[in-house]
């Protein structure tokens, strides 16, 4: 019921798996870097600049193709047509009683042929 202020230590076995895992990724490094190293001192000196040279060139090149890719290139243009009919934004409620639902249906076919008119109204300005 109460809180425990001075809980008891439990034994860190998660820190000591991650250690062990730490130390493996480690070796594997070492080694890979200690293969590299071998290999590099087999190789001519003049090669090995030859190497190095050109992995700086291409490098260079990698980076100024993706700094003048984001640079330079346009967004695609996307050209959407919307061909419907526009409709109200929020749902029509039924209303209650055939009399309302009657003044509702009138009004609607009145907006109807408002939109229709004036729809033809503008393209005859137009040509």
């Amino acid at each position: 019921m109460f809180y425990r202020f001075k809980p008891r230590k439990s034994p860190a076995t998660s820190d000591q798996q991650t250690e062990r895992l730490n130390a493996k990724i480690r070796d594997m490094q070492r080694k890979w870097a200690q293969s590299l190293q071998q290999g590099a001192e087999k190789l001519p000196k003049h090669r090995l600049k030859t190497i190095l040279i050109l992995a700086g060139i291409l490098a260079s090149a990698a980076a100024s193709f993706l700094l003048y890719d984001g640079l330079a290139s346009q967004p695609p243009t996307i050209h959407r047509f919307n061909l419907s009919i526009p409709t109200l934004a929020e749902p029509i409620l039924v209303p209650k009683g055939p009399e309302r639902q009657q003044a509702l249906d009138d009004y609607l076919d009145s907006l109807e042929k408002a939109l229709i008119l004036d729809s033809l109204r503008n393209i005859k300005i137009k040509k």
